[in-house]
């Protein structure tokens, strides 16, 4: 049953990106996509980066490149809550990465919180 309704939301989901790419850029699509999921994808990329500004090139493609499979899949979620599970699921997964390849996010974290906003502030 579940292969079934499986592959019926990923026919609809191709068709509906087929039919977005109709009408807008690439870049609208992914406005469109953003504005679906909340903008959870460029908020949490740029936590990534902000929180450890030393990932190399390799380790900030890998974080966006599962973001954006994350945020695929969320789309398709009816709720706020199925949204951000998929979020959720793809975080533990750059977050065990990240410890794998040395950082400690637990003190990243820490550190961002007590850094002075963008642009002056406390």
């Amino acid at each position: 049953m579940f292969a079934k309704t499986d592959a019926q939301l990923a026919a609809l989901h191709a068709h509906y990106l087929a039919a977005l790419a109709t009408e807008l850029t690439p870049a609208q699509i992914d406005a469109v996509k953003d504005g679906m999921t909340y903008g959870v994808l460029p908020l949490t990329y740029r936590v990534y980066q902000e929180m450890l500004p030393d990932l190399t090139a390799e380790q900030q493609a890998q974080i966006l490149a599962w973001l954006t499979e994350a945020r695929e899949h969320a789309m398709d979620g009816s709720t706020s809550e199925e949204k951000h599970a998929w979020f959720g699921k793809y975080k533990g997964r750059i977050n065990n990465y990240l410890a794998k390849a040395g950082y400690n996010m637990k003190e990243a974290e820490k550190n961002l919180a007590h850094r002075p906003a963008p642009g002056g502030g406390k």
